[in-house]
């Protein structure tokens, strides 16, 4: 996946806007606003922005009328980080569960069924201890529960 069509332009242009031009474009957008607010800890996961952030990025694949493991087939990795921020921004929201359980889904296809493993495809992308660690292995645990109890999420 390349993220390099999403220009610093249209990085802050709202959501629905004409000029998003793909349905994978739209969550990479919004991915980046949380990883930058995440990364300075500007807005904790309960203020305003963190919460419409969270809404606006679980649109962004609603809204896409999409089945998100078909259309991210390619970009699996890259659906992993999205929804591990998405999950790290909603703690304490309604949309965490849905977060979790796409995330749980998706990283049972990638065969990915231990934090170590993770960690190392999250590394890839943008990740710092320091800004997720904690948060993660919470989200990682929650995960985990999912795909354990759930044998639906099982898709490989």
């Amino acid at each position: 996946m390349r993220v390099g069509y999403l220009s610093p332009t249209n990085l802050f242009i709202p959501s629905g806007a004409k000029n998003i031009v793909t349905s994978i474009q739209e969550p990479c957008r919004v991915a980046l606003l949380i990883f930058i607010c995440a990364n300075k800890n500007l807005y904790p996961p309960t203020s305003t922005l963190a919460r419409a952030l969270t809404a606006q990025l679980k649109h962004s694949f609603c809204t896409a009328g999409m089945e998100i493991l078909t259309l991210w087939v390619a970009a699996q990795d890259a659906l992993i980080w999205i929804l591990c921020l998405g999950a790290h921004i909603s703690k304490g929201l309604e949309q965490r569960h849905w977060f979790v359980l796409w995330l749980a889904r998706t990283m049972s296809l990638r065969e990915i069924y231990g934090w170590d493993n993770l960690k190392i495809l999250l590394l890839k992308f943008f990740y710092l201890d320091s800004a997720y660690l904690r948060s993660l292995t919470e989200v990682w645990d929650e995960a985990h529960l999912v795909m354990n109890a759930n044998p639906d999420t099982r898709l490989s």
